[in-house]
């Protein structure tokens, strides 16, 4: 099967990815940081992230048309994959899931330092992508030890670098260790300060400053006797002057003058996140046991410094074991997963003060739990790839005084023909279930006992996805030494029933309510070619988005729509000391709106990049990279709107500089 085992050879590329001193090739520049995982779309190198000097989340999915990041400012920014927003997605950062929302869409995924990644990995397709994976899975892993030295001893990495747009100041030092053949020891912290940014028209956006810090201490254990073993302890902090609800929260720009009451004055906050991953991996010579355990701990917490307002918490920990066994059956080779996985959630935040529908101001912790078991199998024979599974999630979820329990099972099936050598079929089919709802943990003390179950008692949350599609690989396709690959895929997800409640945060809920069945539907593209010293790559994603036949825009923690994209990316490797670069980010103009909400204009936005390493200094990188090269005022589609401030705009041009040094 040339399509499964292309893609396996591509994982252990992955895992072997190094981020040393050396001059890049063209070798370098294929093996992929960030992979579309059955999809087949794209994959987007270490070297861009570098390259195009990544500095946020945003910035990391800058070259993945299916993933967009809105919202303009740090508190603002939202997430969707596909057009399903992170909150119906399972993300996880070494294994650690990501809990819920902690205030509007705050907590669920917080900033990460783009140069702690290994590997990110999305994940749409048919197959086991873990709890609550209702629109896919994003899983990030950061780097080990063992992927930065390639014998025993010691080096480190020092990093200074400037943005424009935000007048930003950044510094990192990563230190790293081998002792011996098998352990590794890696420890990291960072810094990023950033203004107000400044967008294409010229002015600047108010109270979208920040202040971030990263840290992360890592221990690995690799290729000891069949063993693999992981610690991590990562650490990010987010503080900014915000406002914390209504216009300027997280849509639209701040009012002018800033408001001195109601929720939209400006506040001090700050987003802390913790996780802790502990993983274990035992592969045996026998085809029986190849064996996984991972236990992780994740603490988010949302506080105000400078007011005396309840800190909002979310505190996760969870497990996961599975086995994974092979047989051979004449010309069929055969694979089977038996698995399973636990997760407890408890939030803290105080409940309103409104005694008359029995709220009492008192501090209210909340619990969710979801207890999984699944099998999955798959199947080769010839040109043939099948692949089938099942899983059953047990859950239990409070809100407020309303609980929500039961037990739902979940299909998925796969298919892969290899039509020839180049051109191959794919078709597959999933369905998820979730329990947890999308409400924020500082709205559940909202809830009371008089509160109304619209449309009868609460059920779980669901979601059916299908894709189809063709791809095409073919090594020396154009000229002697290419490679070309392109693939067409067609999605649609409908999500059902996901749990609400109304959206005025300072009053009681009235009721609470399974929503009714969003669809997202479209397809995406993609096509890249590389030839020794220069690469090219061109996405393209076509979707909509509707709930009972009607344009929905965006839906807050639901599902957003945008024209259709286009992101092309080239690198030329002008001399093994020079690279140059260039990016093109193309939206169409998205005219499907709901009533009483502005048509979204369109926008081109262009990039450029110049990377330099001195064969003279070892160790020294120099990059240069201008983002909205031709400082385009324009606003990202998924932004949401507000009626009294419309939609905040994106950075203008934003000339960034940096340097790394290791040694």
């Amino acid at each position: 099967m040339k399509g499964r085992i292309a893609v396996s050879a591509l994982s252990l590329a992955i895992a072997q990815t190094t981020w040393a001193d050396a001059p890049r090739t063209s070798q370098d520049a294929a093996l992929p940081v960030i992979k579309v995982t059955g999809t087949r779309t794209s994959d987007i190198s270490s070297e861009a992230l570098t390259r195009r000097q990544a500095t946020s989340m945003r910035d990391i999915f800058a070259l993945e048309p299916s993933v967009d990041v809105g919202g303009g400012a740090t508190n603002a920014r939202r997430l969707y994959l596909n057009g399903i927003e992170a909150t119906n997605l399972n993300i996880s950062i070494d294994g650690a899931r990501q809990g819920r929302n902690l205030f509007q869409h705050r907590g669920n995924l917080t900033g990460l330092d783009p140069a702690l990644l290994k590997r990110v990995e999305i994940d749409t397709a048919a197959g086991q992508q873990g709890p609550g994976a209702l629109g896919g899975s994003v899983r990030f892993e950061t780097l080990d030890a063992q992927d930065l030295l390639d014998a025993p001893g010691a080096g480190a990495r020092v990093r200074l670098g400037y943005g424009s747009a935000d007048r930003s100041e950044q510094g990192g030092l990563t230190a790293y260790a081998r002792a011996g053949e098998h352990l590794g020891f890696l420890a990291h912290v960072s810094a990023a300060n950033r203004d107000d940014y400044r967008t294409g028209s010229g002015t600047r956006v108010s109270r979208s400053a920040s202040d971030d810090r990263d840290y992360l201490i890592k221990l690995s254990l690799l290729d000891l006797g069949g063993h693999d073993v992981r610690f991590s302890a990562n650490r990010h902090d987010s503080s900014g002057i915000y406002a914390r609800g209504s216009h300027g929260s997280d849509a639209g720009y701040l009012p002018e003058p800033p408001p001195t009451s109601g929720p939209s004055v400006p506040r001090q906050q700050k987003t802390v996140r913790e996780s802790y991953a502990l993983s274990h991996r035992y592969r045996h010579d026998s085809p029986w046991i190849d064996w996984r355990a991972s236990a992780y701990l994740n603490d988010h917490t949302l506080s105000y410094p400078a007011d005396p307002i309840q800190p909002l918490d979310t505190r996760e920990h969870g497990a996961a074991l599975s086995n994974t066994f092979t047989t051979e059956l004449g010309a069929v080779y055969a694979t089977t997963t038996l698995g399973g996985d636990y997760f407890e959630e408890k939030g803290t935040t105080r409940q309103l003060m409104r005694p008359e529908v029995g709220l009492t101001g008192d501090s209210l912790t909340t619990r969710s739990e979801n207890l999984g078991l699944y099998v999955q199998q798959q199947l080769e024979w010839g040109p043939v790839g099948l692949s089938a599974g099942y899983r059953l999630d047990d859950y239990q979820s409070e809100f407020g005084p309303i609980e929500l329990s039961g037990t739902r099972g979940s299909p998925n099936a796969r298919v892969d023909y290899d039509l020839t050598e180049q051109w191959s079929l794919f078709a597959g089919y999933r369905e998820a279930s979730r329990a947890a709802g999308t409400i924020p943990i500082g709205w559940l003390g909202r809830l009371h006992e008089e509160t109304e179950q619209l449309g009868g008692p609460l059920r779980e949350e669901r979601s059916r996805q299908k894709e189809t599609g063709v791809a095409y690989e073919q090594a020396s396709a154009i000229t002697p030494g290419d490679r070309l690959t392109a693939s067409v895929t067609y999605f649609e997800t409908d999500l059902s029933g996901l749990i609400e409640i109304p959206g005025s945060g300072g009053m009681p809920a009235a009721w609470i309510r399974n929503a009714d069945t969003i669809t997202v539907e479209g397809w995406r593209a993609s096509l890249q070619w590389q030839l020794d010293r220069i690469s090219t790559q061109l996405g393209l994603q076509h979707r909509s988005v509707e709930r009972n036949g009607e344009a929905l825009g965006i839906v807050r923690r639901g599902a957003a729509d945008s024209g259709d994209q286009i992101v092309w990316d080239t690198r030329w490797q002008a001399t093994p000391e020079w690279q140059l670069g260039y990016t093109l980010n193309a939206v169409s103009r998205l005219k499907d709106v709901p009533q009483g909400q502005p048509q979204r204009p369109g926008y081109a936005v262009h990039g450029a990049q110049l990377a330099y390493q001195p064969q003279a200094v070892a160790g020294l990188e120099v990059n240069l990279a201008i983002h909205n090269l031709l400082d385009k005022q324009y606003a990202d589609q998924t932004s949401l709107y507000s009626s009294l401030t419309g939609v905040v705009d994106e950075p203008g041009r934003d000339i960034r500089l940096s340097a790394t040094y290791a040694f």
